[in-house]
Parts: C-alpha cells; sequence; structure tokens
C-alpha cells in the first residue's frame, strides 16, 4: 500500500495517537515495515505532512501554523518545479 486517508474527527483518541497505533500495527504486520503520517484538520494538508518525516514519522500540522506551512509547502515546490524545468531544457 502506498498511501491511505483515515477521517477521525469522530473518535474517542486523539488524532496523534490514533496515528502512533496505525504505524505500530503497520510495523507488527508487516514485518518491520515503516510508515510516516500527517496529522491535520484538512485532508491536503495530512497529505502533503505525512512526506516531511519520511520514512518513519509523524508530521502534525495545526490550524495556527497552517498558513505558514503551506507557505513553505508552495516555496518548495516552486523550487522543484524551476529544477525541474532547467534539468529538461
Amino acid at each position: 500500500m502506498d498511501a491511505f486517508y483515515a477521517s477521525v474527527e469522530q473518535r474517542d483518541r486523539p488524532e496523534t495517537l490514533i496515528a502512533h497505533e496505525l504505524k505500530k500495527k503497520i510495523f507488527q504486520r508487516t514485518g518491520g515495515l515503516t510508515s510516516s503520517a500527517g496529522v491535520s484538520f484538512n485532508k491536503f494538508i495530512a497529505k502533503v505532512a505525512s512526506d516531511i518525516n519520511k520514512p518513519d514519522g509523524i508530521t502534525v500540522i495545526t490550524p495556527d501554523v497552517a498558513e505558514e506551512f503551506i507557505d513553505k509547502f508552495l516555496c518548495l515546490l516552486s523550487i522543484q518545479m524551476l529544477k525541474i524545468q532547467k534539468t529538461t531544457h
């Protein structure tokens, strides 16, 4: 499995605890495969955040830091696009 999405806001445990539990289960049931998780109030932000602490981390983006996180993400994306453009010309 490459990726999955789970909406957990209606659960009885904090989202970060659920992420830790899922990572632990993946590790145990796969014989040691690691996983990364992004936890946020927004599905897109959570997906982007899941790429931050690969291969075995959890990144939490709360509403109070979301704007700064998105700004940094867009800046990095712009730099990557420039690198791609430069190598294809």
